[in-house]
């Protein structure tokens, strides 16, 4: 009878997600995997035993350990008292709505709460990407399905990114499950030019998926940052993102600022492997321990690239979406942003990259085939070492790409533009005053 009714359960698509409030009375909810909630009456109706019902609660209500990266609309607790050499990770109560994702929990984003009225709309946009992602084979097909996993962990970071692809691709990427629908155009990581860490380090691991580094380096910020772009053999680029990594040389930092990141890089020379640096982009985990706030603010005061990647670790920087011009092109996208008010990285008068002069968030390549454009990267609350309270740092961003395609060419334009690149550094930047102005503010309020 157990067996039958356990079966029964799984049949309706029970998933793990379950209402916060204590079991009994009237208020009770079950909630189903993309449907409304079940009341505990209908549950009754299904005879489910009150023991299994139970268990399920407690193995979704249970608070769990997370990264100390959360967006602002995660609930959280402070962490437990630390003791010498604790991980410094906030306990974090899992959300009602919260889905269960193999090793890890995932709070979904903001837009989680319309996901499942979208549930019926999502599978015809993903499954206009099913054929590329059937044709994957070996390689291609893993590198495929752990971007996907980063993606979810970007996209469970990124609200307000996630707000924008809802606008601009509705109900085909507004929530963690629908990430292989997403038109990527790239992805870009940040890393420090240290052993172990720097380009060559996430160049290896991609090297193994297929990527190749492509001719030329671009220097960015006054050649303190340093960028290169992988892609995959012609066939193949079709099917599969380009990839942008940027490292920060530390020679280029003051002695107080090169000292504060030496002291997180240095001990990680030897014995971090390229592998262990794909597994720290797939986890989002920090390779090193908790991270001081006053080593945060010396990098912060020099370079703000440091201190991003510092909190951030090998995260994805930004993600680029594709569109193209017969859909639009980047002018319809920005017009869809901007009837929601949405933070543009607008250009500044020395901005040798905003060449289109009727849209100062457009950044144009010299040859006119290029157009970009990128929002304000979101902001995240960080658990720093030794701190009561979490301080608001910079996240990720959201990119938009329009490539065209030159008279006579067999494709659309392809590489980076240095010139644009160095543009977009700044949507962090962006943020880091934006968090600034709310602590000032917040500190001001409290005295």
């Amino acid at each position: 009878m157990m067996l039958r009714k356990c079966c029964g359960l799984q049949m309706l698509g029970f998933g793990a997600q379950l209402g916060a409030r204590p079991l009994g009375g009237a208020s009770t909810q079950l909630r189903l995997s993309g449907r409304p909630p079940l009341t505990s009456s209908a549950a009754a109706a299904l005879r489910l035993p009150r023991r299994l019902v139970c268990i399920l609660h407690a193995r979704v209500s249970k608070p769990v350990d997370v990264d100390n990266r959360r967006d602002l609309a995660g609930s959280m607790r402070p962490p437990a008292q630390q003791t010498g050499g604790a991980r410094n990770k906030p306990v974090h109560r899992t959300p009602a709505a919260c889905r269960w994702r193999p090793a890890l929990w995932r709070r979904p984003c903001r837009a989680a709460a319309a996901a499942a009225a979208a549930a019926a709309a999502a599978p015809a946009a993903a499954a206009q990407e099913a054929p590329a992602a059937h044709s994957l084979r070996g390689t291609a097909r893993v590198f495929k399905a752990s971007l996907d996993a980063m993606l979810g962990g970007y996209l469970a970071d990124s609200p307000r990114a996630v707000a924008a692809i809802e606008r601009l691709l509705p109900g085909a990427g507004g929530y963690e499950g629908a990430a292989p629908s997403l038109p990527l155009d790239h992805v870009a990581f940040r890393t420090f030019g240290a052993p172990g860490l720097g380009i060559d380090a996430l160049g290896a691991a991609l090297a193994s998926f297929g990527y190749a580094r492509q001719p030329g380096a671009a220097a960015l910020d006054g050649g303190r940052v340093t960028a290169a772009w992988f892609a995959l053999p012609r066939a193949e680029q079709g099917l599969l993102p380009r990839v942008c990594v940027s490292q920060l040389e530390l020679d280029s930092l003051s002695p107080e600022a090169r000292a504060a990141a030496l002291r997180y890089t240095a001990p990680l020379a030897v014995a971090f492997e390229p592998t262990a640096a794909w597994a720290a982009a797939l986890t989002r985990a920090l390779p090193w321990g908790p991270v001081a706030l006053d080593d945060f603010c010396v990098l912060g005061a020099d370079s703000e690239y440091a201190s991003w990647v510092l909190t951030n670790g090998f995260s994805l920087a930004h993600v680029a979406l594709s569109c193209p011009e017969e859909h639009g092109g980047l002018e319809a996208a920005l017009g869809r942003l901007r009837s929601r008010g949405f933070a543009l990285n607008e250009a500044r008068a020395s901005d040798a990259a905003a060449r289109t002069a009727s849209d100062a968030a457009v950044r144009a390549s010299d040859d006119g085939l290029l157009f970009q454009a990128a929002t304000v990267a979101d902001l995240l609350e960080f658990w720093f070492g030794g701190e009561a309270e979490p301080r608001l740092v910079p996240g990720s961003y959201l990119k938009l790409v329009e490539r065209r395609r030159a008279p006579g060419a067999p494709a659309a334009r392809d590489g980076f533009d240095a010139a644009a690149a160095e543009a977009f550094l700044r949507s962090t930047v962006l943020a880091a005053e934006e968090a600034a102005a709310l602590g000032a503010a917040e500190a001001e309020a409290e005295s």
